[in-house]
């Protein structure tokens, strides 16, 4: 198609540093069109269904100068391997497992939305923490307005959480998360229409819901909360 014929033709663009193609079908074989860009520093692709990438994209041993790879809902299972990128986006892809090799690179690596067991240093980057801190230290966490619409599972990493801040996240459900130790959490203009397992919350003292399409004043069983916000829930 038309996309195949202007891949192919960039091809010839050797000077070429800057190239973003967002949801044109794109697929891996356009891909090997560009092994030979040398120049190209930026790389955005979000939205095609590439569903695998190229063998040479895969392996880093293409686009030598490559800073920055945008790589973001494209149905991918596999990071790529660039060891002096700056950035990599892999948000909302198909990913389980983080590759080890990523623990030892500088790269700021996007992974929100992937079904993935993190390591620690990925946790902090989707978390946007610094990677020097002490997760056993941090008590408040503010990811409002971030685009999960799943939280990342950061349960076993953050084991004295008291404070939480997760407002304005498509999250559609009523979040759950480090229900042991959580006394504040803020949830204001969520989408979720229901408190389905808010009792699983032990400590929980305060609860801000406003602005989320609950219909009635919610019902809330809790013998520890003091402070029930739910402005605008009608």
């Amino acid at each position: 198609g038309d996309i195949g014929k202007i891949m192919q033709g960039l091809s010839k663009c050797f000077a070429l540093e800057v190239l973003k193609v967002e949801n044109c079908e794109v697929s891996p074989r356009h891909l090997e069109y560009l092994k030979d860009s040398k120049a190209l520093r930026s790389l955005s692709l979000p939205g095609n269904e590439l569903k695998e990438l190229p063998l040479c994209v895969l392996e880093g041993k293409c686009w030598p100068s490559l800073q920055t790879l945008d790589l973001e809902r494209c149905s991918l299972d596999s990071v790529p391997r660039f060891m002096s990128l700056r950035v990599l986006n892999m948000k909302s892809n198909r990913i389980k497992h983080i590759p080890k090799w990523l623990d030892d690179s500088k790269t700021v690596v996007e992974m929100m939305n992937n079904p993935l067991s993190s390591t620690g240093r990925v946790m902090k980057s989707i978390l946007r923490l610094p990677e020097h801190c002490d997760f056993k230290r941090i008590l408040t966490l503010d990811i409002s307005s971030r685009g999960f619409s799943v939280l990342p599972e950061f349960d076993t990493f953050l084991p004295e959480l008291q404070h939480l801040n997760v407002s304005r996240n498509p999250l559609c459900t009523f979040p759950i998360v480090c229900s042991r130790t959580l006394t504040e959490l803020i949830a204001n203009n969520c989408g979720f229409r229901s408190l389905k397992g808010v009792g699983a919350y032990k400590k929980l003292k305060v609860l801000d819901i406003s602005s989320n399409p609950l219909g009635t004043f919610p019902i809330v069983c809790s013998s520890t909360l003091s402070e029930l916000i739910a402005n605008n829930c009608g």
